[in-house]
């Protein structure tokens, strides 16, 4: 949706798009592609090795995905995967930090900095921290192609952090996904921002506000196709996108048209 106006089916186009992509249903499946299963089995590899070079933390276990907990049925080489089995770090942010507000230095990134059906940073509205030099500052210290997601109020909301993006830190009302090298890309950010994540995120109702825990974090369910079909999967949603972009520009254009010639003609 635009500044001016919120084009209903465009956005609906938009979630329709998201939908079919995490169902496998967007992309044809190549028989050729390494199964979902045995990337999974690298990733658990690798994160044992990080885990015994003292790299990352172990993760607590978790309990099996049950079949009443999966919303759809999966193409033949896709998985079902709990978000901690494929994040080398989930974390929330750090609290009480409005002593380190500054003028300048590293970004601090809030809940108004995450956009809602998107993933994109919003930074008209940026604040600085100087951090503390300890460990609180080196856990929330954010990298590039991590995910930031809010955990209180509006919950869902996303952010992804773009390479050079330099010294910055979120604070406890959103959290912090790490993911594995072997998963770093854009599917997941856009699983995210599909309607059966937002079914996931809108699920849990605590206390007077919507908020997650950190353990509701690890316990998303997502939906992992083969590493080559992720890659086809971005590419047709960033084509489709764009292609609602151009619907949305020239609806516009159409409504402001309108709105012109009929005032026009009413003020006649």
């Amino acid at each position: 949706s635009s500044n001016k106006y919120e084009l209903y089916g465009i956005k609906k186009l938009r979630e329709l798009i998201l939908e079919l992509a995490v169902r496998g249903k967007l992309v044809p499946q190549d028989p050729s592609d390494e199964p979902a299963s045995v990337l999974l089995e690298r990733i658990a590899a690798e994160k044992a090795e990080l885990i015994k070079a003292k790299k990352i933390k172990k993760t607590k276990a978790l309990p099996p995905i049950a079949d009443e907990e999966k919303p759809f049925e999966l193409p033949v080489e896709w998985q079902w995967c709990r978000l901690s089995l494929i994040a080398d770090l989930i974390t929330s942010g750090s609290r009480d930090w409005a002593k380190y507000y500054s003028e300048s230095g590293a970004k601090f990134i809030t809940m108004g900095n995450l956009s809602r059906g998107s993933y994109d940073l919003r930074l008209d509205n940026i604040r600085y921290v100087t951090p503390p030099k300890n460990t609180e500052g080196n856990r929330t210290r954010l990298l590039a192609d991590d995910i930031v997601i809010s955990i209180t109020g509006d919950v869902g909301n996303l952010a992804l952090i773009p390479e050079d993006f330099g010294e910055a830190y979120i604070n406890q009302h959103s959290c912090l996904v790490r993911l594995n090298d072997l998963i770093k890309g854009l599917y997941i950010p856009e699983y995210f921002r599909s309607p059966s994540a937002r079914l996931q995120f809108d699920a849990p109702q605590r206390g007077i506000k919507n908020s997650f825990r950190l353990s509701d974090i690890d316990k998303l369910i997502i939906a992992i196709p083969p590493l080559a079909e992720q890659h086809r999967i971005v590419a047709k949603v960033d084509e489709l996108m764009a292609l609602c972009d151009q619907l949305e520009q020239q609806t516009e254009a159409s409504i402001e048209a309108h709105a012109t010639l009929v005032e026009t003609l009413l003020s006649t």
